[in-house]
């Protein structure tokens, strides 16, 4: 598999693929949802105008490894479109065979072709792979945000 180059396609994703978001999901929280229960906010997500859920699939297998959140909005007092990586989750196993700078690479571009002027992310404090990764991309740290349950 290392030596091959693997070759991935890229497609909206669909309810047909809340199993991968699922799983991902389970990944980095703690979270108690049900697969019932995430299916049904992730049917409703869906539908949002302002969400975009990407799959990355494997060309030849058609395999999901990963996927894609991206959310389009503009600031309160900002005309300038801006797109914001919502979720971003590629397999362990494929993480050191590209899949995550190609799935990068084709959401910029998306995010060029929807005219946004800015691309946002937000990153674990102690999540330094992740923010190695963005910062390679010229990313550039602007705030922290504080955050409280309620």
């Amino acid at each position: 598999m290392a030596s091959e180059q693997i070759r991935y396609e890229f497609r909206k994703a669909d309810i047909k693929d809340a199993q991968i978001f699922f799983d991902s999901y389970q990944g980095y929280t703690n979270s108690f949802l049900r697969l019932e229960e995430f299916v049904a906010i992730f049917e409703t997500k869906l539908k949002d105008n302002q969400l975009h859920f990407f799959i990355v699939e494997t060309f030849d297998t058609n395999k999901s490894i990963g996927c894609l959140a991206l959310r389009y909005y503009s600031e309160i007092f900002e005309n300038d479109l801006i797109a914001e990586i919502a979720h971003f989750y590629i397999a362990p196993k494929f993480r050191k065979l590209q899949a995550a700078d190609i799935l990068y690479d084709f959401i910029e571009t998306s995010c060029m072709k929807a005219e946004a002027a800015k691309l946002t992310v937000a990153c674990g404090i102690n999540s330094t792979l992740n923010q190695r990764f963005y910062t390679r991309r010229k990313f550039t740290y602007i705030k922290k945000m504080f955050s409280k349950l309620l």
